[in-house]
């Protein structure tokens, strides 16, 4: 009964750091993946623009081409960094969520079964395919 009560404590004390972290982030996970659409979508359009830029017939070499294969990388530079960033901070975010949810749902709150891997039912999570992490 006591470790039952101190995993109930442990779980709800965790669920409320979770909660806490979630709730720093200044946007949502679907604002993300909206960023991180538009992000790829700039990498391939640097991408493309880079391509047509070297492949171009005619005055090849031109301070101006160059100028503009220069900005273009540059862009693709930053397009990919920024996608980047995007990609983990929504992975982190996936992460937390799933977490919190296993906690609260498979768990029952309680962070000893969590983190044995025994939902309150019996078993074993893993072998269920519960266990997200």
């Amino acid at each position: 009964a006591k470790r039952r009560a101190g995993g109930a404590r442990g779980g709800a004390a965790l669920l409320r750091v979770l909660d806490r972290r979630l709730s720093l982030y200044p946007t949502s996970l679907e604002e993300d993946e909206d960023a991180l659409r538009m992000y790829r979508e700039q990498v391939e359009r640097a991408v493309a623009r880079i391509r047509e830029l070297e492949e171009a017939d005619g005055d090849a070499g031109t301070t101006t081409e160059d100028d503009d294969v220069a900005d273009t990388k540059r862009e693709l530079t930053v397009a990919r960094r920024a996608a980047l960033a995007t990609a983990l901070r929504a992975r982190e975010k996936r992460a937390l969520a799933a977490t919190r949810a296993s906690i609260a749902g498979d768990a029952g709150g309680d962070i000893f079964i969590w983190a044995d891997g025994v939902p309150p039912g019996g078993g074993n999570a893993a072998a269920d395919g519960k266990d997200e992490l």
